[in-house]
């Protein structure tokens, strides 16, 4: 039989034109079929399990994890179970953070070796709880996996301490404060915030006036108000650690004309040290 008969027919079935049809609705369905493989959204991962998954308090953690659909492109987020927002941190330490960590959320390093192997190592020393593991991309959640580790306390060491100590009672000012955060700074308040053996406390604190930032101006400096930012002098007592000829509180030098971080009134503020001097430890 010829391939296309005497009344234009392929093999005798259907005409030219219906096979060409027929030829381009098949290879479009081929070319949808791809398409679709190329931009369905993945699946979302699932973690299987988490090795080890009780942790002695440490600096890092380190995990491996055994699941599905694990792609290299996903961020790790490690959250309290049940308490987003519980601290996870001791309130003691400066934990560092990249400006997209979300609120109640602690970054961590995830390192892929396959689409069903990782590992997750945490940056900053967690608390003791249980904790999730968060899996983003770019945009939103796309996985947890609840209750996926354990962090246990370290058994206590009682020893003396192989540090020099002393106290310090600074003058100075809390800067760069918005509304808001005036009415938290009060008298008597600790340092940190809610420690159980706070570090210092605040003795004082005085009026509110607009904060300042010194503008060069080619002759000179000038004085030039911030906008809705007010300052509040201040005299705190701290207790701090003699190192290298200096004395460091929190891990920062106590130093007349340097700007510290300090954790008091609910958050941390910063603080423009403007004069030192020693006082007695009180019996």
């Amino acid at each position: 039989m010829a391939f296309i008969d005497e009344r234009g027919r392929v093999f005798g079935v259907m005409n030219v034109f219906d096979a060409a049809v027929s030829v381009g609705v098949v290879v479009t369905l081929a070319l949808a079929g791809v398409g679709y493989r190329l931009i369905a959204v993945p699946p979302p991962p699932r973690v299987v399990e988490v090795s080890p998954n009780t942790f002695t308090e440490a600096p890092t953690l380190r995990m491996a994890i055994k699941g599905e659909n694990l792609m290299p492109y996903m961020h790790v987020y490690v959250q309290r179970t049940g308490e987003p927002t519980k601290m996870m941190h001791d309130s003691m330490h400066w934990v560092k953070m990249d400006s997209y960590t979300p609120v109640n959320g602690a970054k961590a390093a995830f390192r892929l070796e396959s689409p069903t192997l990782g590992e997750v190592e945490t940056l900053d020393e967690l608390l003791p709880g249980t904790y999730d593991l968060i899996f983003r991309n770019e945009t939103q959640i796309v996985g947890a996996a609840q209750s996926a580790f354990t962090v246990i306390p370290a058994p206590k060491i009682d020893a003396v301490s192989r540090y020099r100590e002393t106290i310090v009672r600074i003058v100075g000012a809390f800067v760069g404060l918005n509304a808001n955060e005036v009415p938290t700074l009060k008298a008597a308040e600790q340092i940190p915030t809610g420690a159980t053996s706070p570090m210092g406390e605040v003795i004082s604190i005085g009026s509110p006036r607009p904060d300042v930032a010194k503008v060069d101006v080619g002759s000179g400096t000038v004085d030039a108000p911030i906008v809705g930012r007010s300052s509040v002098s201040a005299e705190l007592r701290l207790r701090c650690t003699l190192a290298r000829g200096k004395c460091y509180s929190m891990d920062q030098p106590m130093v007349v004309g340097e700007t510290i971080k300090l954790n008091v009134g609910g958050g941390v503020r910063e603080f423009v040290i403007q004069k030192v001097t020693p006082e007695s430890p009180r019996q």
